[in-house]
Formats: C-alpha cells, sequence, structure tokens
C-alpha cells in the first residue's frame, strides 16, 4: 500500500506527500488547520484530517524526512477509476484558488524540529522538577527522623526520670505509672531544653549528628543559646504543638509541606542547615527508630530512668 499522504488547508494549500508517521507528528505538533483535509490513494477522495489522526496525541518519531511538497495544479475532473488501477496523486480541490504557496519541506521540518525542541525542554523541566522534589522530600524525612531518635531517646529519658523523681519518690504504696500519651508529652518537653542547648553549643544532637545533620549561623559557627532557644521554641510550638497528643500530628504534617514546598523549615529562621551523608546505613536507622518505639511503649527507659534515679 502506498505510503503518501497529501495534506489540504482550509486557504487551498496542498502539501505532500508525507510518510504516514512524519503526517501523525505534525498533526500532533498542530502544524495543519484543524479543518484541514487529507487524501490518500485509498481513499478516492478527500477526507478530514481529523477522522485519521483524531485519537494521536503524541506521534512517534520518524526517520524518514517528509518528501517534497507538491504544489497545487488546476486540472480537470476525472472520473473515479473503476478498475484496480487508481489515481497516485490526489484531485483538485474545488473552491477558491489557493492564495499561498504550499509548505515546503524546509519549513515543515523547521517547524517539527522547534515542536520537538519545546517538548525536549519541557521534559527536562519535568525531571529537573522532580529530582528537586525527590530531594527536598528525603530532606524533610531525615530532619523528622532526626527528632523522632531525640524525642524518643533523650526527650523520653528525662521524662522517665522527671516521673521518678516527682511520682516515684512517694513510695511503691502511692505512685502511679504514667500513660503513653503523657510521657512522650513530658517527653516533647524535655527535648524542647536539651535540643536548645546542645543545638546552641554544638550545632548538633545524637539523632542529627547519626544523619549527618548540622545548624550553623552565617559565620559557620553554632547558632549560640538565644538564637538555639528561640529556634527550639517555634519547632515545639508549630512543628509538635507542645506536644499535645491529638494536635501534634496534624503539626508535623503541616510544618513538613511547608518545609517541602519552600525549601526551608519556618523556625530556621536564617539559620543554615548543612546535610552531609548519613554515618550509618538506612537500615540500621530504621532498626533504631523501631527499637526506640518498642522501648517506649514497653516501659524501657522509664524503668531505665527509675533504677538511676533512686
Amino acid at each position: 500500500m502506498s505510503d503518501a499522504w497529501y495534506v489540504a488547508e482550509p486557504e487551498g494549500d496542498i502539501s505532500g506527500p508525507y510518510a504516514f508517521q512524519d503526517l501523525l507528528r505534525a498533526a500532533a505538533a498542530r502544524l495543519f488547520a484543524a479543518n484541514a483535509q487529507v487524501w490518500h490513494v485509498d481513499f478516492g477522495e478527500w477526507q478530514p484530517l481529523a477522522r485519521h489522526v483524531a485519537s494521536i496525541s503524541h506521534a512517534p518519531p520518524s526517520s524518514v524526512p517528509p518528501r517534497e511538497v507538491m504544489k497545487p495544479t488546476v486540472q480537470p475532473k476525472a472520473p473515479k477509476p473503476t478498475g484496480p488501477e487508481r489515481a497516485a496523486k490526489p484531485p483538485p480541490l474545488t473552491g477558491p484558488k489557493p492564495k499561498v504557496a504550499a509548505k515546503d519541506r524546509a519549513q515543515l521540518e523547521a517547524l517539527l524540529r522547534q515542536a520537538d525542541a519545546k517538548k525536549a525542554v519541557s521534559d527536562a523541566l519535568l525531571t529537573q522538577n522532580a529530582q528537586t522534589s525527590t530531594r527536598r522530600l528525603a530532606w524533610v524525612a531525615k530532619r523528622l527522623a532526626a527528632r523522632y531518635i531525640d524525642v524518643m531517646s533523650l526527650g523520653l529519658f528525662g521524662a522517665g526520670a522527671w516521673w521518678a523523681a516527682t511520682e516515684g519518690a512517694k513510695g511503691p504504696e502511692s505512685q502511679t505509672l504514667p500513660e503513653l500519651w503523657m510521657l512522650l508529652f513530658m517527653a516533647c518537653a524535655v527535648w524542647f531544653v536539651v535540643e536548645s542547648l546542645l543545638v546552641g553549643l554544638f550545632g548538633t544532637t545524637p539523632g542529627k549528628y547519626l544523619l549527618g545533620l548540622r545548624i550553623r549561623d552565617e559565620r559557620n559557627d553554632a547558632p549560640g543559646l538565644a538564637r538555639a532557644f528561640g529556634r527550639s521554641f517555634h519547632l515545639y510550638a508549630r512543628g509538635l504543638a507542645f506536644g499535645l497528643l491529638f494536635l501534634t500530628p496534624f503539626a508535623i504534617f503541616i510544618a513538613g509541606a511547608q518545609t517541602l514546598n519552600k525549601g526551608e523549615a519556618p523556625w530556621d529562621r536564617g539559620l543554615i542547615v548543612d546535610e552531609q551523608g548519613a554515618s550509618v546505613q538506612w537500615q540500621v536507622i530504621a532498626f533504631l527508630l523501631v527499637l526506640l518505639w518498642i522501648a517506649a511503649t514497653e516501659g524501657w527507659w522509664l524503668e531505665l530512668a527509675s533504677v538511676l534515679v533512686h
């Protein structure tokens, strides 16, 4: 079957012949009018182009360039073939005489190259945006994991010591064991104090150090106690909702979304968070996260703090 396709514009311009793949690419790039007509040797008459390419959104590239353009010629109408032989070129269009010259091969190839270049730029931007979003998501997850490690280790141990020094001092007859939510609430308060001290003096915490994070100011030094306390309080209020059980998950989600969108946490306030390679593999970190949760739910920190206090 012949692969010669001709296109007629509404003004009367006829261009072709085109290979079918080139026709699809040009139509996908919207190089033809929406109401253009197309002719093929198997049709015998002009048909709407949209009928053949309406379902094509991304035509595959073709290795064969479009062939020379056939300029319209005025010919008398020929009767439709009755035998097996059919016309190899399209019949003339009925209507007004063409006003402009048909698209030549160089023009069509240039337009196709422009369309391919725009698509390549668009694909590159999409890939770059996806990579940026992935890096930001990993960065936010790393910061959340570091905070989780600090709260579930230093915070819960401090909360256990806090309880042991108050309720535990009343004796086994009158003391009451705290609920997990109460211990977590106390752990967030302890974490606020411990985080402020460690970040202010050293620029890091055990969780941040484990995951390769360090906070510094513009002079590449630790932020100092005043600035660190201000940052930690902002995080404690906005990022943890003061450790309140029913508000903390929503606060973490909202703050994480803002950090992911802007690429900077709301409480950093000009401070720089350096990211280095984690000191251990992620499998070990994941195991540590699970272990800390088990220690919290089973009361290991509370028992350890009680033993050390008494």
